[in-house]
């Protein structure tokens, strides 16, 4: 049986994710976060995020781990390349900022409540495997654990080394904590393919 979570220490070395974190800190265009629904929903989720291109040379190396992952593991049938026409997101979470328990994807996430019939779905595919690469070393923040709820209701935390990439079902409720001190920097993405049977 595949387990929920699997992750790589990639033993990138530190200069490359220096590179990364500096390569990516030069955009301003950093935002508030918003929720699956697309909406600032700071009950729920506190910190700021930047969109990150396909073309950017990190969504490959991103991709091969989850894609060695998905093999080694979940087995899911996935479509080619990341959702949101491949983007990825950089997120940032500083003093007192979180995001509370959620899911990446599940069956809500493709029906339109405002449909006359409810089961009329909104797509055809599933958001099915959640990324997040770690780009902090544990040194620099306090709080800000990833934690993640398997079935059973028991809860893990998550490797807080630095270049370790974390893919997990995007159906697993999972959180941020609050951050307390310093600044949690991460990459995440997901994947989709066809719809569950």
């Amino acid at each position: 049986m595949a387990n929920l979570v699997y992750w790589y220490q990639t033993q990138m070395p530190e200069e490359l994710i220096d590179i990364v974190c500096r390569d990516l800190e030069q955009s301003e265009s950093f935002e508030s976060a918003k929720t699956l629904n697309g909406s600032v929903n700071l009950p729920v989720r506190d910190s700021k995020t930047q969109w990150i291109p396909e073309t950017h040379w990190i969504t490959g190396l991103c991709w091969h781990y989850v894609l060695l992952a998905n093999q080694r593991n979940f087995m899911y049938d996935i479509d080619a390349g990341f959702e949101n026409a491949g983007h990825l997101q950089y997120t940032s979470y500083e003093p007192g900022e979180y995001y509370h328990w959620h899911v990446d994807g599940d069956l809500a996430n493709c029906l339109d409540p405002t449909r006359s019939n409810p089961v009329d779905l909104i797509s055809e595919k599933s958001r099915k495997l959640s990324f997040v690469l770690q780009l902090s070393s544990p040194e620099d923040y306090t709080g800000g654990e990833m934690q993640i709820q398997y079935s059973g209701g028991q809860t893990g935390f998550m490797p807080k080394t630095r270049g370790t990439i974390i893919v997990f079902d995007s159906r697993c409720l999972h959180r941020v904590k609050k951050i307390i001190t310093g600044r949690r920097k991460s990459l995440v993405g997901w994947v989709a393919g066809p719809r569950w049977r």
